[in-house]
């Protein structure tokens, strides 16, 4: 009975937090229309970025996309507002073809449409991952990380509705598996671990299908927006003027990437990519080594998606809705083959990370994300190698994961 009841009190509670979420998200996007709020309130101010560049290929104004005065003008007109700082058009020509479609509806629509599709993406995704746990579905919804893609309305859904999927059909359908992790390429930074570890994996097939998935999303993007639009884009990453990513005092507290754990206190770029190359390299050889010693779906998918944050600098607060994969995985692997005690104590670190993270930084100067994605990943590995194949993982200390 107090089993059932502790699973009915968690359950209400990731309810709340859910329902919590979209009522602050409609209460600050009505402000928003109505200008009452202060500009660093501003609800979907990011999703606004994507529209602009939509609206602008709309009108036939394609070419000055990546050119940053006239994109940024175009958002100040949709927003109805002047803004004190700069945002470039950063992504590739490949994401117009999801942004473009939408843009044709009038913004807060737009908006609402865009948000609605890739929390639905997401919330499959982990639905499918966890099919004899349904219930943890609901984890993933009281997610903390999934709050920021929402206040920004930023693309943190469709990369992990993207991954999810990708990593559901990584054994049963290598082909589809692959041609998700290409369309992962509208967003490079997040892509390039996810394609090393399949490389180094030797997964042969959901690598040649990533290739060509992303090639052929280049090439139609081309055909459609002009060739042209790609040379703008490799141009940019010279003449972006987003003045944002400038100020440290500012940028730390939305960069919870190893770089800016080392960026910080040192305040020297050159070391900070130094020692950033040489912790990526290795999380890409300890996830590999996880992908090749187990068959555990649950601790492979932790472990790619865990990386993707340890090894690139760019990488945002937004962008922390992601790990609602590697939550939701672990959790599923306590319930089928149990945990330690201090394991649980990770996940929930895991769990409150991105509630808190901003909060440390300004307070310590400290980025305490990269140092909680650590210590996951050692966990995984440890479990990794404790006990590698699917079902045979001992039950620690006795604690099934519905008895908490």
């Amino acid at each position: 009975m107090n089993n059932e009841r502790n699973s009915r009190v968690l359950s209400l509670v990731f309810v709340f937090c859910f329902l919590f979420s979209i009522g602050t998200f409609v209460r600050n996007l009505s402000l928003t229309a109505d200008k009452k709020v202060e500009e660093h309130q501003i609800t979907g101010v990011d999703y606004a970025d994507y529209y602009a560049a939509g609206r602008m290929v709309i009108e036939g104004d394609t070419a000055n996309i990546y050119h940053d005065p006239i994109h940024q003008q175009r958002l100040e007109e949709i927003l109805g507002r002047d803004l004190s700082f700069t945002l470039a058009w950063p992504y590739p020509p490949t994401f117009l073809l999801a942004i473009v479609p939408l843009a044709y509806l009038p913004y807060y629509a737009s908006l609402i449409t865009w948000m609605v599709l890739t929390l639905a993406l997401v919330i499959h995704s982990v639905y499918k991952l966890v099919p004899e746990y349904p219930k943890l579905t609901l984890l993933a919804l009281g997610f903390p990380g999934m709050y920021w893609t929402l206040k920004w309305g930023q693309n943190g859904f469709l990369s992990s509705g993207l991954i999810g999927f990708a990593l559901y059909f990584l054994e049963s359908n290598p082909v589809l598996s692959g041609i998700l992790f290409g369309l992962l390429s509208y967003k490079p930074q997040i892509a390039i671990f996810p394609f090393l570890l399949l490389l180094l994996s030797k997964k042969w097939r959901v690598l040649l299908w990533s290739a060509v998935s992303a090639t052929v999303l280049a090439v139609v993007s081309g055909f459609i927006f002009g060739f042209g639009t790609w040379v703008n884009f490799f141009n940019s990453f010279f003449s972006t003027s987003s003045d944002r990513y400038l100020d440290w005092s500012n940028y730390a507290l939305i960069n919870p990437s190893l770089y800016s754990f080392f960026r910080i206190p040192i305040r020297s770029d050159f070391f900070s990519y130094a020692a950033l190359a040489v912790c990526g390299i290795a999380v890409l050889f300890a996830a590999c080594w996880i992908w090749r010693k187990t068959d555990n779906l649950a601790l492979k998918g932790a472990a790619l998606v865990i990386g993707i944050p340890l090894t690139t600098s760019y990488f945002l607060q937004y962008d922390l809705s992601i790990l609602v994969i590697p939550l939701v995985l672990l959790a599923y692997d306590f319930a089928r083959n149990g945990f330690k005690r201090r394991e649980l104590i990770i996940l929930e670190m895991l769990f409150l990370m991105p509630l808190i993270n901003m909060r440390l930084v300004y307070a310590t100067g400290v980025q305490i994300c990269p140092v909680v994605l650590i210590i996951v990943l050692l966990m995984t590995i440890e479990r990794a190698r404790t006990g590698h194949k699917e079902g045979q993982f001992a039950k620690m200390d006795g604690i099934p994961l519905r008895d908490i």
